[in-house]
């Protein structure tokens, strides 16, 4: 079984994942956060992640299995275009195995979708329940289960879990 995590920053959560699947794939497109990773691993003999390179918003990259599961961990709240959005989900849900599971944290706004300029530069766009529940579900997935993390005045954190709605039938084992 191998897993997928996109947006895997430092490897925290890859290192996590490691201990219940036979491979790691931490995805992130900061060459600074994945040598962080990948020496965090050789730091505690964990050998069955790897690490790559990649921008999501150009598409999943060409890999040669199909994970189980898939970890997105506040990678969306940067991401300012629907489309991309939408295209990166329609494209895990390509390539999931059937039954697997796609694992995301994010900010969601209480109320309105909303952009937040940070002083570091950073922009976050939170969307709104309603917004982020409906481009999961145009993208082929239903929500199975959610964990409430934390709040502030303005989004809350979770964590959701969410499977295929429908079995892709032209779903094709990658090897």
């Amino acid at each position: 079984m191998i897993f997928f995590d996109i947006g895997c920053g430092n490897g925290e959560y890859t290192l996590i994942a490691s201990q219940y699947v036979k491979e790691v794939l931490g995805i992130d497109l900061s060459e600074s956060l994945i040598s962080d990773a990948r020496e965090k691993c050789n730091d505690n003999t964990i050998l069955n992640t790897n690490f790559i390179v990649h921008n999501i918003n150009n598409g999943i990259p060409n890999l040669p299995s199909s994970p189980c599961g898939v970890s997105i961990q506040g990678v969306f709240a940067c991401i300012m275009e629907d489309s991309i959005v939408k295209s990166i989900l329609t494209n895990i849900a390509s390539i999931i195995k059937p039954h697997g599971y796609l694992i995301l944290r994010d900010s969601i706004a209480l109320n309105s979708s909303f952009v937040e300029h940070h002083v570091s530069g950073y922009v976050s766009f939170y969307r709104n329940r309603a917004h982020f529940t409906s481009l999961l579900k145009e993208s082929g997935f239903k929500q199975l289960n959610t964990i409430p993390l934390f709040n502030n005045s303005l989004t809350e954190n979770e964590l959701s879990v969410w499977g295929l709605s429908v079995i892709n039938k032209s779903y094709k084992e990658v090897r």
